[in-house]
């Protein structure tokens, strides 16, 4: 039933956020798992269901996983919806700031100025998501102190 799956994604959400980000992942893993089987790998909610994963992966600290999985997510997302989507964006966004924080600021770059310009290009330089992806940009791109 898909309104369960929304339920049941949003209640991984709030376990995310709540600061239970295992039990997120769990239960994120359980609703990609049904919307491929009744939508398909390659359907926005699932899509986003595996961003939910990926996200809960980085809220407990474990970058490598949620790097590999937002690597993966990306490139669906670019193959699925495009390189400028917002969601396109967004997984960029995301792989960023989980690369910057696992040390790996060399990668992580590109990642964020690509969404910079994507979020910027979709809604303009005063939109939170944009201020979010130049900041972190300009925060990677800034000379050592």
């Amino acid at each position: 039933d898909p309104g369960s799956l929304t339920i049941r994604g949003n209640l991984a959400g709030l376990e995310t956020r709540l600061g239970n980000p295992r039990r997120g992942e769990e239960l994120y893993r359980e609703v990609v798992e049904a919307r491929t089987r009744l939508l398909g790998a390659d359907a926005p909610d699932t899509l986003s269901a595996r961003y939910g994963v990926a996200n809960s992966l980085y809220k407990y600290n474990q970058l490598d996983a949620a790097i590999a999985e937002h690597t993966a997510i990306l490139a669906d997302s670019i193959r699925v919806n495009g390189p400028t989507d917002w969601f396109t964006a967004q997984t960029r966004y995301a792989l960023a700031l989980a690369l910057k924080h696992a040390r790996r600021p060399e990668e992580a770059i590109e990642h964020a100025r690509l969404a910079s310009e994507q979020f910027t290009a979709l809604y303009g330089t005063d939109h939170e998501r944009s201020k979010t992806a130049i900041e972190l940009y300009a925060e990677l791109t800034a000379p050592p102190p």
